[in-house]
């Protein structure tokens, strides 16, 4: 089914962009109303608005009505992870990979620590009797040190995320990096 024109768009939706809702400007029938507000929200929490039978999420018809242009290759990510806040000031143009890696970060409210199935904090792994801090930097996995104990090494990936380096827990192996490049950041202490 072929994507709804720019044209079309403007001829029956309306943007707020300072707001980020979209509303009718046409009736289309007992489904909505002219100026009622257009879509739902899905069970991902994201806003999805159907036109002419094909579902389109919010924030890429956002895109689409503010640029002119459809965001192919890109995913349209909401920075403040609340999935149908549209505001446009709160969209960006993201690669899956960033849009994925700002997901792991924002499960977690301040404070917490993020535990795995295995009940390690995220970003450690079991290394013999030793705890491993690992971390993942331009799709390459990163050791962050070995550790007495599994706290230590949460210790030490927080860290290595706070730098921005952390962008995913990362199963066992890995890439190492030799301890004098990521001590001079402070990663380690």
């Amino acid at each position: 089914m072929k994507l709804i024109s720019h044209k079309a768009l403007f001829a029956i939706l309306h943007y707020d962009p300072a707001a980020g809702i979209w509303t009718w400007k046409v009736d289309r029938g007992n489904a909505s109303k002219s100026g009622s507000r257009a879509g739902s929200i899905n069970r991902d929490g994201y806003r999805v608005i159907t036109i002419n039978g094909r579902e389109y999420r919010s924030a890429r018809l956002a895109y689409f009505y503010m640029k002119g242009r459809w965001p192919r290759g890109y995913e349209i990510e909401n920075i403040n992870r609340i999935r149908h806040d549209d505001a446009w000031d709160n969209l960006r143009k993201a690669t899956s990979g960033q849009n994925n890696s700002n997901q792991d970060r924002c499960r977690v409210r301040a404070g917490q620590v993020r535990t795995k199935a295995n009940g390690l904090p995220m970003g450690v792994i079991k290394d013999g009797g030793r705890f491993r801090a690992q971390a993942r930097q331009d799709g390459k996995r990163i050791s962050l040190g070995t550790h007495d104990t599994p706290e230590r090494a949460a210790k030490a990936y927080r860290r290595a995320d706070a730098n921005g380096v952390a962008n995913k827990s990362v199963g066992s192996g890995g890439v190492r990096v030799p301890l004098p490049s990521i001590a001079r950041f402070g990663w380690l202490a």
